[in-house]
């Protein structure tokens, strides 16, 4: 009985035709939901307890559609009353499973999008973690980035000794700060990306004088 759902009987090969089919052992229906289900196929076509249920199970099994006339919530209260027991998730079951019978009913795999990823990581929301908000990093590296592009040069060895110092002094006053060089230009000694949750990201410029933060975010592929 336990193994009803994982073994499948296909009554078709059996070769005695003089051998009782019963052919919901076709299907992962439950040997003890075997009643209802004919109870199902007999209401689906209309007919009366006295016909053939076996031949009722066979119509509804070559033409699911006539299942969908079932209101199976009224059909789950007849049941009920009439000493079944609460048949209700059972019902949709077993139709599901007699419109297509071993059926993967398990929705196709899609990899999950960055929101997703971001609620899988964290239990905080979009509001928590809104453009802008300070929050509180560590920093785990530096890590010069994209090849030039336009008027972006690549650091000469002064300007990464600069910059390493800088980040050093960065690091020393405030252990929080994230910060990342991603590209120098030969305007700024260089920029830093600040990461944070979502994937999404925003960048400083490193200025002669001073640190310029910009609002502007953007996506992974950037990095």
């Amino acid at each position: 009985m336990n193994c009803a759902g994982f073994i499948i009987v296909d009554p078709s090969r059996i070769e005695d035709s003089e051998v009782y089919i019963e052919v919901l052992d076709g299907s992962r229906v439950h040997p003890e939901s075997y009643e209802v289900a004919r109870k199902m196929a007999a209401d689906a076509l209309e007919v009366d307890e006295s016909y053939n249920s076996v031949s009722a199970v066979e119509e509804v099994l070559n033409d699911p559609s006539r299942l969908k006339v079932l209101d199976l919530d009224a059909f789950a209260i007849e049941m009920e009353h009439r000493g079944f027991g609460n048949k209700n998730i059972t019902l949709y079951d077993i139709r599901a499973e007699l419109s297509c019978r071993y059926k993967d009913l398990r929705e196709p795999y899609r990899p999950p999008s960055p929101e997703e990823v971001f609620k899988m990581l964290s239990p905080e929301s979009d509001k928590v973690f809104c453009v802008g908000k300070l929050i509180v990093g560590e920093v785990r590296g530096l890590q010069y980035g994209r090849k030039p592009q336009g008027d972006d040069i690549q650091p000469s060895p002064e300007q990464k000794e600069d910059i390493n110092d800088y980040l050093a002094r960065e690091k020393a006053a405030d252990p929080r700060r994230i910060p990342y060089c991603f590209t120098v230009s030969a305007k700024y000694p260089g920029k830093f990306l600040l990461s944070y949750g979502k994937n999404h990201h925003e960048y400083i410029i490193l200025t002669p004088n001073e640190l310029e933060f910009r609002k502007q975010t953007f996506r992974d592929q950037l990095v």
